[in-house]
């Protein structure tokens, strides 16, 4: 009778655990988030990471994924189908040629626009940019790949402009993107770097070096966003939600605090 009693108890355990995880499992399959995946340039990852983390708080059932890289080479990755929902590119170009390819269900449209700024490791005027540049005591000077980042581009234009490119060449290290080029200046392996505006806000790097910012409106970056054609999407208006949240008052007051301009048509 023992043997009988033991079995029974037994019996009731295993039917009250299996409950048990029917039950967890039904509250998390009630629950499952809906991921979107946008594929952001490197320059415009921190202020996204502030987007990303409003957005979620007030859509807590809508999980953003952010993949971030150069936007010449999240570009390549979408022509080769990546699974991205929403590209946010560093200039306008790369989505205008998405949209002219047919990956895109929209013409590109802009988000914010982007700031490049210059960091030294010593302080110095603006006066003397140029002729720091040339000093021999600064012998190495990061940009991003201007094939593949645009700020790397603009950085490159805006050595032409001053007349010292052909001079400076020598001394040029590629970042792949903005990113490494932040590496560079956190490291401090370089004596001066071109970057986004977002960096001298960031927290890592803030504190170290000199920023000087280049206003000139010719050199600001129109940063061109458009949602993907996806086969596989199944919630087209969980997308377009986010998207269309990256235009609103909210996004663009993070996008500001990070010195970005709010919305101009590109040149």
């Amino acid at each position: 009778m023992t043997i009988i009693t033991k079995n029974k108890s037994l019996s009731h355990l295993l039917k009250s655990i299996i409950s048990i995880v029917f039950i967890i499992a039904f509250s998390i399959s009630g629950h499952t988030q809906t991921k979107i995946r946008v594929a952001v340039a490197a320059s415009l990852l921190l202020p996204m990471e502030d987007i990303k983390q409003a957005f979620e708080k007030e859509n807590p059932e809508i999980q953003i994924q952010l993949i971030s890289g150069s936007s010449g080479n999240l570009t390549t990755q979408i022509k080769n189908g990546a699974p991205y929902h929403i590209f946010l590119s560093a200039n306008w170009a790369y989505p205008e040629e998405l949209f002219k390819k047919g990956f895109t269900t929209h013409a590109p449209q802009i988000i914010s626009n982007g700031k490049m700024v210059v960091w030294t490791k010593s302080k110095i005027s603006r006066n003397e940019l140029s002729y720091f540049f040339l000093s021999e005591k600064n012998r190495t000077i990061a940009i991003a790949n201007p094939k593949l980042a645009p700020y790397g581009l603009a950085a490159k234009k805006w050595l032409e402009s001053k007349g010292i490119w052909k001079n400076v060449e020598r001394k040029i290290i590629f970042g792949q993107s903005i990113s490494q080029v932040n590496q560079y200046i956190y490291s401090g392996n370089v004596d001066i770097a071109f970057t986004a505006i977002s960096a001298s806000s960031s927290d890592k790097l803030k504190a170290i070096g000199y920023w000087s910012t280049i206003e000139q409106e010719n050199f600001l970056i129109p940063n061109g966003g458009v949602i993907l054609k996806l086969k596989t999407e199944k919630n087209p208006q969980i997308t377009a939600q986010f998207f269309n949240y990256l235009l609103e008052n909210s996004s663009v007051k993070i996008f500001q605090q990070y010195g970005y301009v709010s919305n101009k048509n590109p040149k």
